[in-house]
């Protein structure tokens, strides 16, 4: 059955109907580095969905890698920051040396798995949050299912952190971060990226001047050696 140009404009005219472009529409949140920016499909980490960020050895490259995230998202709105089961206790110090506000957090200290999920999927479609770190040894095919329905669901981006990586994940975007390396630079491997081929080596360069800028130039707590006379 042919369509006429006039009934085709009609539907594609459609709030309902999805278009290929639309993808584009709207910019993703800047991940601060321009290479990565270039690489993903929403120049930028999504507005809402769920990511995978695998790294053998979870450290302090991966938070890295997401401070301009951070600094992003609290920037543009007064809603906190969900952490589940994030392996260390909040710094405060440490966040406002890095341009972050302690008080935009909110800390989810859960240790059994399954309660990590439960807590990770309730935050992401209650809406009450617009960015979610849950950290997981992995996460599998039903599970990454659920998560990103609830994303979706509540207009959130989470980004879980993983330790094992799980071969076949539905999720449309994954990143690996290789430990280790130069100080000043960070190598990642694009595993899965919508609309683009994977890519096994992504160099971050450039981490030295994002350092300086957020660490004070003097130590902020200075330690007076004793003994002290009267105690």
């Amino acid at each position: 059955m042919k369509t006429s140009p006039q009934e085709l404009s009609k539907q594609l005219g459609r709030q309902d109907i999805w278009l290929g472009q639309q993808t584009c529409q709207q910019p993703g949140y800047a991940t601060g580095f321009e290479a990565l920016d270039a690489a993903l499909p929403d120049n930028g980490w999504p507005r809402h969905g769920v990511c995978e960020l695998s790294c053998p050895v979870p450290g302090s490259q991966s938070m890295l890698l997401l401070t301009p995230l951070l600094r992003c998202i609290q920037g543009e709105n007064d809603t906190p920051v969900m952490l589940v089961g994030a392996p260390w206790q909040l710094n405060p110090q440490y966040l406002l040396q890095h341009g972050l506000r302690p008080e935009g957090f909110c800390l989810v200290d859960v240790n059994a798995r399954k309660d990590k999920l439960w807590a990770i999927e309730q935050s992401l479609a209650s809406g009450g949050c617009r960015l979610l770190l849950g950290w997981l040894d992995r996460l599998s095919l039903t599970e990454a299912r659920r998560l990103q329905l609830a994303a979706e669901k509540g207009g959130c981006l989470a980004i879980i952190l993983v330790t094992d990586a799980i071969e076949g994940n539905p999720l449309p975007l994954r990143v690996g971060l290789t430990p280790g390396g130069n100080s000043d630079r960070l190598e990642l491997a694009l595993l899965k990226r919508r609309g683009g081929k994977p890519q096994d080596s992504l160099q971050i360069e450039g981490l030295s001047p994002l350092l300086a800028r957020y660490l004070p130039s003097q130590p902020s707590v200075q330690l007076v050696q004793g003994p002290w006379g009267g105690v």
